[in-house]
This record gives C-alpha cells, sequence and structure tokens, in this order.
C-alpha cells in the first residue's frame, strides 16, 4: 500500500486555495465561491433591506371619536395592508396610535410586491371617526448624495442611483438591484433613508458616503503541507478607487516562516464595466520554492482573466454568472505537496446562487473548465492532457439555533473523466476539509468532501461577540484515474475536533484548534492530533 501511495502522490500533485490553502489560487473560479462566500459570518444574516417608505403623520385628536372606519386615498393598498389597518378600528386616534397604525402599514408593505410607498395621515376633522389615510405607491424621484462627496468624481455612484430614477413605478427588483450593488461598491459604505418627494408617489431617497482607507491585513498560519515547515505568514494590502470609481487593487506577500521553503507575490486589480454590475478582474502572480530538506529550486507564474456579471442581486437572493481564462507554467515549482513542472491554460464558467433568510443562509455554484492548448501549454502526455474537462461544485449552509448557537455545513466535489494536470485536481486535507492532516495531503483527478460544525457564541454582546467555540468532523473521498500501468485508486479520510476563535469586530482574530483523524487515509499514515494556530490583524493606516 505505501508503494501505492507514494507513486499516485508523484503523479497528482495539486494546488487550490480553498483546499490547500496557498495563495497561488486566488480568484480561480474552481477554487472560489463565484457569489458571496458565507464561511467567514459567524451567524448568517441577511443584508440589511434598505427603508422603503416615507411617512408622515399630521393628524391627531386625543378627544375625537374612536376610530369607526379607515379609508385609504391614492391608490387601492394590498390586502395585507388593509388587515393591519382594520387592527385599529375602534381605537382613540392620538398621536401614538396614529404613529402605530403608520408603522404597522409600513411592515405589511414589507411583506408585500410593493418596493416604494408614502403614507401619509393628513390634517382632518376626526370627530366623526372615520380616518383618512393618503398613500402613494410611487418611484425614485431623485438621489442625494451626502456624507463623503467633496473632490471624488461619484461616477459609479452616480450612474446606480440614476438607474433608480429610470422606473416608474419602481420595482422591489430595481430598488433591491442598484442599492445592493451601490453597498458592493469596493470601499464604500452607505445609510440610506427616504423622504417624501415633491411629485405624487414620488420619494428622494438620501445616501450617506462613507469610503474606507486602504486596508493592510497580516495573518499567520501553522497549517502546512509537507514540504514547508513551521507555517506561513502572509500580508495583504486593499486600496479603493485606484484608477476609476469603484476600482479594487489587492497586494498579496507570502512566505514561509524560513522565507526559503517559499515566496509569493501577486497582485490583481478589478474594476467596474458598465453600469449594471459587470465586473473585470485580472491578476498575476509569482512563487519560489524551495521545500524544506531539499535542494530543488522551483518558481510558478500565474495569470487571470475574469468577467463576473450579477443576473440577480437583491437583499435575499443573488445569482452570479462569472467566465475566466487563467494558466500557471510551472517550472519544478512546489504546488500543494509536490514538485512539478507544466504549462496548463484553462477557461472556465461559474453558475453561483446564494440566499439569506432570516436565520438560514446558504450558496450553492457550479463551475465547468475546459483546458486549452494554447500559449505554450504543456504537460507529461503520460500522466495529463491539456485538453481536460472537469466540472465542480461547492455548497456552503449557515443555520442559526436559537440566540446563541449556529450549525454550518459545506460540501465540494470535483468530477472528470480525464487525468487531469497536477494543478488541476482536487486536494483534501487542511483547513477546509481534513482539518487534522497536513494541507493537500491527498490530490487526486475527482473527489467530494463534507465538513459539519456546531459553533456556540458565549459573549452576548460588544465587540468580542463574535468570538465562538466549535465541535467539527469531515470526510472526504478522492479518486486517482488509471494512468499507464497505474490502476484507477480511491482514498478516504476523516477528522474530528474543535477549537476557539476570538475575535475582535473586524479587526482582529485568533483561531486555535485540536483536531484527531477517526479514518486514516492508508494503513502506514501516523495518527495523532494535530494542533493548529491562526491569527489575523487588519490595520487602516
Amino acid at each position: 500500500m505505501r508503494r501505492i501511495i507514494a507513486v499516485a502522490a508523484g503523479l497528482c500533485p495539486a494546488i487550490a486555495l480553498a483546499q490547500t490553502n496557498l495563495p497561488i489560487d486566488r480568484g480561480r473560479l474552481d477554487r472560489d465561491q463565484p457569489v458571496t462566500d458565507i464561511k467567514d459570518k459567524v451567524a448568517p444574516v441577511a443584508e440589511p433591506a434598505l427603508p422603503a417608505a416615507a411617512t408622515k403623520v399630521e393628524a391627531a385628536d386625543e378627544a375625537a371619536t374612536p376610530i369607526r372606519s379607515i379609508r385609504f386615498q391614492g391608490t387601492q393598498v394590498p390586502r395585507v395592508v388593509a388587515a393591519a389597518a382594520e387592527g385599529f378600528v375602534g381605537r382613540r386616534p392620538d398621536k401614538a396610535t396614529l404613529q402605530q397604525l403608520v408603522q404597522a402599514m409600513t411592515a405589511a408593505y414589507g411583506r408585500s410586491p410593493i418596493a416604494l410607498f408614502t403614507i401619509l395621515i393628513p390634517a382632518q376633522n376626526l370627530s366623526s371617526g372615520d380616518l383618512i389615510v393618503a398613500v402613494g405607491e410611487g418611484h425614485v424621484e431623485s438621489v442625494m448624495l451626502t456624507g463623503e462627496v467633496d473632490g471624488r468624481s461619484l461616477k459609479l455612484v452616480k450612474a446606480y442611483a440614476d438607474r433608480l430614477t429610470r422606473e416608474k413605478p419602481t420595482s422591489r427588483r430595481t430598488l433591491e438591484r442598484y442599492l445592493s450593488m451601490i453597498r458592493d461598491i469596493p470601499g464604500l459604505k452607505i445609510d440610506a433613508n427616504l423622504q417624501m418627494g415633491r411629485t405624487p408617489g414620488g420619494v428622494r431617497i438620501i445616501l450617506k458616503l462613507d469610503y474606507s482607507k486602504p486596508i493592510i491585513a497580516f495573518s499567520f498560519d501553522n497549517r502546512t503541507t509537507r514540504l514547508v515547515k513551521d507555517g506561513q505568514v502572509q500580508g495583504v494590502a486593499r486600496y479603493f478607487g485606484g484608477l476609476r470609481d469603484g476600482d479594487l487593487t489587492e497586494l498579496t506577500v507570502s512566505s514561509s516562516i524560513d522565507f526559503n521553503d517559499f515566496l509569493y507575490a501577486g497582485i490583481s486589480h478589478s474594476t467596474p464595466v458598465g453600469d449594471d454590475g459587470m465586473r473585470l478582474a485580472a491578476s498575476v502572480g509569482f512563487l519560489k520554492t524551495r521545500p524544506d530538506n531539499s535542494v530543488i529550486e522551483g518558481e510558478a507564474k500565474t495569470f487571470g482573466l475574469t468577467m463576473s456579471y450579477p443576473i440577480i442581486r437583491g437583499y435575499k437572493r443573488n445569482l452570479s454568472l462569472s467566465a475566466a481564462i487563467d494558466g500557471i507554467n510551472s517550472d519544478n515549482a512546489a504546488l500543494g505537496s509536490i514538485i512539478a513542472s507544466e504549462h496548463t491554460r484553462a477557461g472556465r464558467i461559474a453558475l453561483g446562487y446564494g440566499q439569506s433568510t432570516g436565520k438560514l443562509s446558504f450558496s450553492i455554484s457550479a463551475i465547468g473548465s475546459q483546458g486549452i492548448d494554447i500559449l505554450g501549454a504543456k504537460v507529461n502526455r503520460l500522466t495529463a492532457d491539456t485538453g481536460f474537462t472537469k466540472v465542480n461544485g461547492r455548497f456552503a449552509l449557515d443555520r442559526q439555533i436559537g440566540k446563541k448557537a449556529v450549525l454550518r455545513l459545506r460540501a465540494s466535489a470535483q468530477w472528470t473523466a480525464d487525468p487531469l494536470p497536477a494543478a488541476e485536481r482536487f486536494a483534501v486535507g487542511g483547513a477546509d476539509f481534513g482539518r487534522a492532516f497536513e494541507v493537500a495531503l491527498l490530490s487526486a483527478d475527482k473527489g467530494q468532501a463534507g465538513l459539519i460544525e456546531l459553533a456556540f457564541r458565549p459573549i452576548g454582546s460588544g465587540k468580542f461577540a463574535p468570538s465562538e467555540v466549535y465541535g467539527f468532523a469531515d470526510m472526504a473521498r478522492v479518486t486517482y484515474l488509471s494512468r499507464g500501468a497505474f490502476p484507477k485508486t480511491s482514498f478516504d479520510l476523516g477528522s474530528a475536533g474543535g477549537g476557539i476563535r476570538l475575535v475582535h469586530s473586524d479587526k482582529a482574530r485568533l483561531e486555535l484548534e485540536a483536531a484527531r483523524p477517526f479514518d486514516d487515509p492508508y494503513a502506514s499514515y501516523h495518527r495523532a492530533w494535530r494542533y493548529s494556530i491562526g491569527w489575523k490583524l487588519m490595520l487602516r493606516p
């Protein structure tokens, strides 16, 4: 068995950010979720809905006759709104009661398909007990930008704001889509409010803009492959709006602790395309390796172009489509746990869906990849094919239990009928799946992996409220396809454990974990407890 493992490992190197904890695969569609990833959220929280109503109460009379009837002027209200108002018949129309009526109608409109509305209780004679409520279901009349606006072009914000004013009446889809896109602009935070407009049914949206300064983050993780000793450190710098409004530039530098086993540097830049949420991203990277206790030096260069478009963008549901082309030129570089020489190119397309409703959040994605024999692509023809085809799938779910606990499920799979190049294989072992094992201990042509985690947050409030203690179990199965004299072979692994995540708002994070295998990948594997430590510190200079 040991001989088979050694040969298979020699044939099957792999790298994968989500599975091997290496920075060289940053942004690759088959490694990352192409929709908002939820794995770093302590609890599933839906994106907060912006206000959808402008309301005003002008009438009030504590001595008036109790309300006998409520008549709506301006439009026919949805049945759910009328039902909410009926509950106030028989109550005296004092100021507090009328404010509660408006609040109840507002909450009911939130359960209707109407996106924007105004509710006005005008000054009137209430002695008869007949109450008139003026209701308008309308449109965005204008968008006013406040906050950090001086000296900024605001071109992208204004373009999205203009899309909000084109539709009459404004649909919920349009309102959620473009307000969410404004919130999605890298480095921008917004606070939104509504005011009554000057035209019938019109409202004005007031957006207070808060732009972030550049961010620098430093991190350490002692999880590594067998070819890296003691762990790795990483620094990431993010700069917002460098060339155009909406741009994001990210510089990543990563290294082994001894600055010898590996050194990596990469830069990526993304920019908006048009005014409907499309983005174009480009990235390049360079990796230099000299594994621990080895005299073999190697290097790898990466490049990638990705275009993404939000088909659906809302407060609770999101559907995105992405297309990319990327490549890697590896010359004796340590990719994951194996040293490999290959030049590969691939085109990819991904579809991802995410949903967050109350206490439940989930995301699911499917990614297809096709190897392309262009730009000097080359692999060992005895062990791989440049024209490979493969399909990846990923799933994530968070379910809040009570006020302090959350259940997390994660799954990932890869399918192919082709012997894959090293950089395209499915790897397990490390932070995502196989936590008690070395990073990328197994990497194969196809496989599947799953994880279940139950976390408890003992701190109820304050900056340390996201902190948690957790327990988990994971399992994986990978398969090496036949190559020449080597037959098709499958291996399993599984582990369980627990840990602590100490989190200070979004500025600092410390993770301590202990895990032990319960299913060894092969008979000679040494089963023992693995202790992992990682930290991250974010600075805004």
